[in-house]
């Protein structure tokens, strides 16, 4: 793969997240590839982080709310918890979580 594959399947997980279809499973198996080559690339973090906050993001859509707090915690390592948009995203999480608990 050339070296801009993870950021450009990032990419492609992101359109597949947003477009009207809105299709999660394809989403995520784009951020997991980009997730994987981003590993490989031990310069690259931020596309590590990225790549696992989105990942937290679909999980969460798909209301798999353990497996976004997972996600999102292995990302506020490689982040470290000063990011003020990853802190919602996950309280966010959290908070869907806990209210499908309830009910």
């Amino acid at each position: 793969m050339f070296v801009g594959s993870g950021r450009l399947l990032n990419d492609v997980g992101l359109f597949f997240a947003q477009c009207r279809r809105h299709e999660p499973e394809k989403a995520l198996s784009c951020f997991e590839e980009a997730q994987k080559i981003s590993q490989r690339n031990s310069k690259d973090r931020e596309l590590e982080a990225t790549t696992l906050q989105n990942i937290g993001a679909i999980y969460n859509c798909m209301a798999r709310y353990k497996e976004a707090i997972d996600s999102n915690t292995q990302a506020s390592k490689i982040y470290g918890l000063c990011d003020v948009f990853f802190a919602v995203t996950l309280l966010s999480t959290l908070l869907q979580f806990m209210s499908s608990t309830l009910y």
